[in-house]
C-alpha cells in the first residue's frame, strides 16, 4: 500500500468517514458506451455510495481565449490577456507550451507542501511553477481562494499534484486534512472541486489515499454536479475529435448536451493508458490540458 506504516494510516486516518472506500471504488464503466470494458463490479457496493453534487449555478464562463483556441494550443498566452501582465505567469505558460501535462500517473506524497519542497528527485521542484504563489496572480486583492485555485491549476499541469492538492482540499472538503488544514468555507468550491477531480486523474493508476487515483477521480467526478467548465471543456473536446470518426462517435455517444462527461472521460483515459492506445492517449492528453487551462480560467475569472 505505501513503503511506510505511519503514512499509511495518515492516508487512512485524515478525517475522512471510512466509508467513503466504498466510494471510491464506485466503477467507472457503470454509464460506459461499448467503447469501454467493464473494469470493475459494483455488485459489492451500496446504491447509496454516490458522492454528493455540490449544486452550484452554472453560469457560462467568459473566458480570454476561445475553447476551441484553447483545445488547439492549450497554453498559450496571448499579450492582451490580463494574466501576461505577470512575468511569472508568462514563465509558466511557456513551460507549459513545451511541455503539457501527460497521461501517465504520478505517484502523490500526500505530505505539507514544505516537507515535499524538500523532497528530492521530483520533477516538479525543477518547473517555474515550483515557485509560484496566489502573490503572482494579478487579482486586486479581491479573491484569494480564486487566486490559490488558479495557481494550483497551473502547478498542477507542471506536476505539482501534492501542492495543488493541499491548496484546494481545505476549499473543497469539509474536514480537515493533515496536508490542508482546516476545511474553508470558500466561494470557490466549484473551481477547487473540479480541480480536486483533476489531480486524481493526474495521480492515475498509483494507490493513493482510497485505491487508486483512477478511483478518487471517480469519487470526485461525481461531487462536480453541473459545472461550466465541463461546457467549455465539451466544445475543446469536440474541437480535438473533428475529423476522426472513432473520436468523433465517442464525443456522440458519451457527451451528449453539450458537456463532458467526467466519469466517461476518466474511463477512456483509464482504457487509453490501460491499453497503450497512442490515438486515444493523444486525444485525452489534448482534452486534459485543455480542462486544466480552463480550470485557470474559470477561477482567474472570478478575481
Amino acid at each position: 500500500f505505501c513503503n511506510s506504516p505511519s503514512l499509511a494510516w495518515r492516508r487512512m486516518t485524515h478525517g475522512r468517514a471510512a466509508s467513503i472506500c466504498a466510494l471510491l471504488l464506485v466503477p467507472l464503466s457503470s454509464a460506459f458506451s461499448p467503447l469501454y470494458p467493464n473494469l470493475i463490479d459494483r455488485s459489492s457496493f451500496p446504491r447509496s455510495s454516490t458522492p454528493r453534487a455540490s449544486g452550484w449555478a452554472v453560469p457560462l464562463m467568459s473566458l480570454s481565449c476561445a475553447p476551441e483556441e484553447v483545445a488547439r494550443d492549450p497554453w498559450k498566452l496571448v499579450a492582451s490577456h490580463p494574466a501576461a501582465a505577470s512575468a511569472k505567469l508568462v514563465e509558466v505558460f511557456r513551460y507549459l507550451e513545451q511541455h503539457p501535462a501527460r497521461l501517465s500517473g504520478t505517484e502523490m506524497g500526500y505530505e505539507p507542501s514544505e516537507i515535499m519542497a524538500r523532497r528530492k528527485g521530483r520533477p516538479f521542484l525543477d518547473t517555474p511553477a515550483s515557485s509560484l504563489t496566489p502573490d503572482d496572480i494579478p487579482s486586486g486583492g479581491s479573491s484569494l481562494d480564486h487566486a490559490k485555485v488558479a495557481c494550483s491549476a497551473l502547478q498542477l499541469a507542471c506536476g505539482g499534484l501534492d501542492e495543488c492538492h493541499n491548496a484546494i482540499t481545505p476549499l473543497s472538503w469539509d474536514a480537515p486534512t493533515h496536508f490542508g488544514g482546516a476545511p474553508v468555507d470558500s466561494a470557490a468550491r466549484p473551481e477547487a472541486t473540479l480541480l480536486h477531480h483533476l489531480v486524481h486523474m493526474r495521480e492515475g493508476q498509483h494507490v493513493g489515499e482510497f485505491g487508486t487515483g483512477w478511483n478518487n477521480a471517480g469519487f470526485w467526478s461525481g461531487a462536480l454536479g453541473p459545472h461550466p467548465v465541463l461546457r467549455q471543456a465539451h466544445a475543446a473536446a469536440a474541437e480535438l475529435a473533428r475529423g476522426n470518426e472513432r473520436l468523433e462517435h465517442c464525443m456522440a455517444s458519451d457527451h451528449p448536451g453539450g458537456e463532458l462527461n467526467p466519469r466517461k472521460f476518466l474511463g477512456l483515459c483509464l482504457v487509453a493508458e490501460r491499453d497503450g492506445d497512442g490515438e486515444l492517449v493523444g486525444f485525452c492528453e489534448g482534452v486534459e490540458n485543455a480542462m486544466l487551462r480552463l480550470a485557470f480560467e474559470a477561477a482567474y475569472a472570478k478575481l
